[in-house]
């Protein structure tokens, strides 16, 4: 199956897709030390969260979910980061 991806590298909020989906996975392909990645199932950054990520002093590699959605995927990212959200 070819999933859609969203890769996110500012410091900010993120709609990644409206309506309903699934939320794959998340790879951190250089997070940086001490950024909290926050997803949220809305299209914003104040509904029901998905999961809250605090990446360690090294890279984390990819965190998988395979969970539906929704409303949309909202991500927010407390720093300058990489990441690459794989959704459908």
């Amino acid at each position: 199956m070819n999933y859609r991806f969203r890769n996110i590298t500012a410091a900010g909020t993120t709609v990644v897709k409206s309506g309903p989906g699934k939320l794959v996975g998340v790879n951190f392909n250089n997070p940086g030390t001490g950024i909290t990645v926050t997803l949220y199932d809305s299209l914003d950054a104040s509904g029901t969260k998905i999961a809250t990520i605090s990446t360690p002093s090294q890279n984390i590699g990819m965190m998988s979910y395979a969970c539906l959605f929704t409303n949309g995927l909202t991500v927010t990212t407390s720093a300058v980061s990489d990441i690459t959200v794989i959704y459908d």
